[in-house]
Formats: structure tokens, C-alpha cells, sequence
């Protein structure tokens, strides 16, 4: 089930990357988002036991897993856990709480 789906563009490597984030349902101690680029959902972004964990998708064509394995860094992650935290802060009633 999708609750929430937006739009967010961050600076990464010196360029404006833009994806869609879908906030899927799953397991209710566990916020799971789908990072979507180019209409494909390349990475599941998680954020459990108050910290982000980040995964490509499995299935991707060979050559969409090496770009996306070339694109994932510890600085992506939290890129996008910020941006993901700050809009559901200034936009919604669901907030991503950073600590116990």
C-alpha cells in the first residue's frame, strides 16, 4: 500500500539529481521508502532502530544495477534520508522521529 509519493531534488556530486519517494507499507517499526529514477525504482531506503539503511532493488537490468551501484554512497544515503526526514517535518502529520 503507498501512502505518501513526492518529488525531491538533491545536490549529489556536484548535480542535480531528482527522484520520486514512495513510502511503501510493510512491517509498522520499519519506514521503508522506493527511491524511483527515470520510472524505475532503483533503491529501497529503510530507516529502522532510528538510523537509515539503503539497497538496490533486485531484478534491475545488469546495466541499470551497475549505474545504480556506481550512484550509491554513504553521502547518498544520508542525502536522502535528510531530504526525506525534512519534507515529512514541513509537510505532513507523519513525522520520521531521529531519536528515542
Amino acid at each position: 500500500m503507498l501512502f505518501e509519493s513526492f518529488n525531491i531534488t538533491i545536490s549529489y556530486r556536484n548535480m542535480a539529481c531528482e527522484f520520486e519517494i514512495r513510502e511503501r507499507y510493510g512491517d509498522p517499526m520499519v519506514r521503508a521508502f522506493e527511491i524511483v529514477q527515470g520510472g524505475i525504482a532503483i533503491l529501497l531506503l529503510t530507516f529502522k532502530e532510528y538510523k537509515w539503511c539503503m539497497s538496490i532493488i533486485s531484478g534491475l537490468h545488469p546495466v541499470v544495477k551497475q549505474d545504480v551501484k556506481d550512484l550509491v554512497s554513504e553521502e547518498l544515503k544520508e542525502t536522502l534520508g535528510t531530504a526525506i526526514t525534512l519534507h515529512y517535518q514541513l509537510f505532513t502529520n507523519n513525522k520520521i522521529k531521529k531519536t528515542a
